[in-house]
């Protein structure tokens, strides 16, 4: 058996594509607004956090460099 041949059977062969949920499955499974608990609260308090210091020190290194390039440092 050539390799093409073999390469077609094994895709005959393919599992079977898992089903895709419908929208109301979905729904069922997205945690509603309102109904997270205390350490979900935490948790989205603390990312947003940690965004917010890392997007302000990029600014200020950003400024840091623009400070330093016009001094000619």
């Amino acid at each position: 058996m050539s390799a093409m041949q073999e390469f077609v059977t094994k895709s005959e062969q393919a599992p079977a594509v898992t089903p895709v949920p419908s929208l109301n499955e979905l729904d069922k499974m997205t945690p509603q607004l309102g109904n997270s608990t205390h350490r979900e609260k935490f948790a989205d308090w603390a990312l947003s956090f940690v965004g917010l210091l890392m997007l302000v020190f990029i600014i200020v290194s950003f400024f840091q460099y623009l400070i330093a390039s016009a001094s000619g440092v």
